[in-house]
């Protein structure tokens, strides 16, 4: 009996190669399906249908910032957002403050790493600049449909002496890394609604006056090796973002549990789609050849 079957089997193979083939890989298939559920289920796993801000902020580092317009005074202690900002003497610290307006604009401010490339002229700027304004918009944070139209107004405070910047005779100065605070005032819409980073506030521990001048700056997004092109002779800010995985929103267990289920009945079914086509072909075998007769008529 286990003979025949063997027999059927092996005769099986070498006369139906597409059905084994189809057979084989019904059962990897579900071999993976059956893992899957199972990782998932022992497992965080991000959310992939909320927008998380880690997402948000990616995006806005993806952008270059060239500073074009001529530094005009203004005075720190008013801001051009409605940000509730404190003043520490250690750097840039976390709060969990948010403030928004009754309009429905919010106001974040998060800490960001900016590369600041100054120039000599720049430099040279009777009044020391410490703060940086634009706008982005939301097509360049990766937002789609109508929040791609949405304005992000954005401020970068920039608490550094830039007479001390290094540069060399060719007036090419060193980029400068600031650890500091950047505000976002936008539509609430505009936002990621889940987990937000927390607040910070900037110090004046670097003996930099309150009282400075403010620059406007345009954003640009280009991913091409002619990036390093744009904004060559005027100053640019660069920002730097690393992933914050408390910022990410993970499925629960109750949707774990639900994702597992489903995908261990799919796989249940390969297999025994799989076990069905292994006993067909231990019990069908190698097909018969039926054999022709021809009849030749005699006149």
């Amino acid at each position: 009996m286990s003979l025949a079957a063997y027999e059927n089997l092996k005769g099986f193979t070498s006369s139906r190669p597409p059905l084994v083939v189809f057979m084989v890989c019904l059962g990897a298939f579900a071999i993976v399906l059956l893992s899957v559920g199972f990782y998932i289920k022992s497992n965080e796993v991000e959310n992939p249908d909320n927008e998380n801000w880690n997402t948000f902020l990616e995006n806005f580092a993806d952008l270059d910032f060239c500073i074009v317009s001529n530094a005009t005074s203004y005075d720190a202690s008013r801001t051009t957002t409605d940000a509730r900002v404190t003043t520490t003497t250690a750097g840039p610290t976390s709060t969990t403050t948010e403030s928004w307006n009754h309009d429905g604009v919010r106001n974040y401010s998060v800490s960001l790493v900016l590369s600041v490339r100054p120039t000599q002229d720049f430099i040279n700027i009777n009044s020391n600049v410490t703060q940086l304004i634009g706008s982005v918009s939301g097509e360049e944070l990766g937002l789609k449909g109508a929040l791609a139209k949405e304005e992000v107004n954005v401020t970068f405070e920039v608490p550094f002496d830039w007479n001390s910047s290094v540069c060399s005779s060719l007036g090419h100065c060193k980029p400068v890394k600031i650890y500091t605070c950047v505000s976002f005032q936008a539509s609430r819409h505009v936002f990621p609604g889940y987990r937000a980073p927390d607040q910070c506030s900037v110090s004046n521990a670097t003996g930099v006056s309150d009282s400075g001048s403010q620059a406007h700056m345009i954003s640009h997004k280009d991913k091409s090796i002619f990036k390093h092109y744009w904004c060559n002779k005027l100053p640019k800010v660069e920002v730097e973002y690393q992933w914050d995985p408390t910022l990410t929103v993970m499925l629960s267990i109750g949707d774990r549990s639900m994702i597992n289920l489903h995908l261990m009945h799919t796989s249940y079914f390969l297999f025994v789609m799989v076990i069905t086509l292994f006993c067909y072909a231990m019990i069908k075998g190698r097909p018969h050849k039926q054999k022709t007769h021809t009849h030749t008529q005699h006149i």
